[in-house]
């Protein structure tokens, strides 16, 4: 049992699943209103958001360029606060310390039960007890009193030794020891607090030029993104085998415990025999020892090492058996999954603003070339491919080897509509994706390029010097996880203030309406003197900010 294994006990293979891309734009400016865009997003962030808006700007807004980028992480079943809670890597240290010490000084159960073996059967300079009951038979056949003085004081020493291993094995690995208390937690902890967690991750990268007009708008955008989640699955398999190892242990030092009060019995029989120190008649003592010596005292001293032993949760798997473990290099079942999708959206926006009854509407297309890298990467914790069961190199994993690349063509749309005293508010919906795709992961899984559907108010006063900007998003279609997240339907809402056109700063607030605690906080802060402009966006869980937690950040200029 090495510490791969004992801490293994870790992961299960996850099932296969189909899931699809979320709508996800990693922009700083909207990162800070929520997420929300729709129907009011800056003009960097047109194309990616809705192409109509490319017809909707300011008259005195005539070209665009930003370089935008961010990231998020999330702890999605807080197994990072309870993970260092617990230290696992100190219980494993622990474990395998218990095990197998390190220290010269002090002996581990590996250490104790060589201990034991050399009181019970010796060594090259020791006889042992075994060996000592023999010299033993042979003075008493003899009636050779110094023999069995010797005898004696062999027996002596070697029992004393045999008790002190005794003690340290009950101590460390019988039913009430130190090993089955660190297995149970170890247990415990893999089982309620390891197994189903999940870790999320995403970011983007970004650029866009983009030239707004009324009659025909044109904008250019690369956007790359990365969306996925690892998970870990213990198989309840793994961690009975390694609760059933320290039970058999256990059960087999509490019999080797009892056989010791047996030989403490001869030892003191011995002694006796040996003791003439009274001068009289050694018929009792020799009597005793005889009693001991014709029940086969060596058999049941030995007995403990010659059985099998089993644990509780599969009594009919011997995990010990004459004195030797069987098993030593078991099949687990446990895995970890990490699997993403890495997209990137090549587009170009094409807008116009028609009069549809009177009502200015801006219409927009985004034909765009799409590229999916699938990644998914399954291990047992025992480093083994679970289909092939070829031992994977952790520490050299090939990237090729678990991805799969694929092109195709899409296309999004949506439209926006101005109304209100100088068009202060907008109404806008776009399809992005129109085109449902689906790809497979080198591992068999279903990854969906399905069409997102979102619609979003906006109102803003340009005639107040502050420039308040407010949007609402809401997503009309559920967005399946692209790996173990939770299904999403957002809700956004945020607002900016705009001083001179000089410094904005922005707050919102963004929910899933598909899925409890996902809710997020947002803030973010703008600096644009002259023709630059610099933005940074975050967002946080309010609840506790290592559930999700996003940043971004742009840089570009706009006159």
């Amino acid at each position: 049992m090495n510490k791969k294994i004992l801490l293994g006990a870790a992961v299960s293979l996850a099932s296969l699943q189909a899931s699809a891309v979320p709508f996800q734009v990693i922009d700083a400016r909207t990162m800070g209103m929520g997420g929300a865009g729709v129907a009011g997003a800056p003009l960097s962030a047109s194309v990616p958001y809705n192409p109509a808006l490319l017809a909707t700007q300011r008259d005195d807004d005539h070209f665009s360029f930003n370089l935008r980028g961010g990231l998020y992480v999330g702890d999605r079943d807080d197994v990072i606060d309870e993970t260092s809670d617990f230290e696992p890597d100190v219980k494993a240290d622990d474990l395998a310390e218990l095990l197998d010490s390190s220290d010269a000084s002090k002996r581990g159960i590996v250490q104790e039960l060589e201990a034991l073996d050399a009181a019970l059967n010796g060594t090259a300079t020791e006889r042992g007890i075994l060996g000592s009951i023999q010299d033993l038979e042979a003075a008493i056949n003899a009636n050779d009193a110094g023999a069995i003085t010797t005898a004696n004081g062999n027996l002596q020493s070697a029992n004393q030794d045999y008790q002190n291993a005794i003690q340290g094995l009950t101590n460390k690995a019988g039913s009430d020891g130190e090993l089955t208390t660190l297995v149970l937690d170890l247990t415990d902890y893999l089982d309620n607090t390891l197994s189903d967690s999940r870790i999320i991750f995403g970011g983007g990268l970004g650029t866009l030029v983009a030239i707004p007009s009324k009659k025909f708008a044109i904008g250019f955008s690369v956007d790359a993104s990365i969306s996925g989640s690892g998970i870990v699955r213990v198989s309840r398999n793994d961690t009975a085998l390694l609760e059933d190892y320290a039970t058999a242990l256990g059960k087999l030092v509490d019999d080797t415990g009892a056989s010791a009060s047996d030989i403490a019995g001869f030892t003191s029989a011995v002694g006796s025999l040996a003791d003439t120190s009274d001068g009289g008649d050694p018929t009792q003592e020799l009597t005793a020892v005889n009693n001991y010596l014709s029940g086969d005292i060596i058999d049941e001293f030995q007995k403990p090492v010659t059985s099998s032993y089993a644990g509780d949760n599969d009594p009919t798997n011997p995990l010990i058996d004459n004195g030797e473990v069987t098993n030593t290099d078991p099949d687990l079942e446990s895995t970890i999954h990490f699997y993403g999708a890495a997209i990137t959206d090549i587009g170009i926006g094409l807008a116009r603003e028609f009069n549809i009854k009177g009502k200015d509407v801006a219409i927009g297309i985004t034909p765009k070339l799409q590229q999916i890298n699938v990644f998914d990467f399954v291990s047992e914790i025992d480093g083994e491919d679970p289909e092939t069961g070829e031992e994977i190199d952790l520490d050299n994993v090939e990237f090729e080897d678990y991805h799969k690349n694929y092109s195709s063509f899409n296309l999004d749309i949506g439209a926006v509509h101005k109304l209100g005293y100088n068009n202060r508010w907008s109404v806008g919906a776009t399809i992005k994706n129109l085109m449902s795709k689906e790809y497979e992961s080198a591992k068999g899984q279903k990854v969906k390029i399905s069409p997102l559907v979102r619609t979003g108010f906006a109102y803003q006063n340009i005639d107040y010097f502050l420039k308040p900007k407010v949007m609402v998003d809401l997503d009309l279609t559920e967005n399946k996880p692209t790996a173990f997240e939770d299904p999403t339907r957002y809700l956004a809402l945020g607002g900016e203030l705009d001083l001179f056109r000089w410094f904005q700063l922005r707050a919102g607030y963004r929910t899933n309406l598909s899925a409890s605690d996902e809710s997020l906080v947002t803030a973010g802060i703008g600096l644009s003197p002259f023709f630059a402009h610099l933005d940074v966006g975050l967002y946080v869980n309010p609840s506790d900010m290592k559930r999700q937690a996003g940043a971004a950040v742009e840089l570009g200029i706009e006159f």
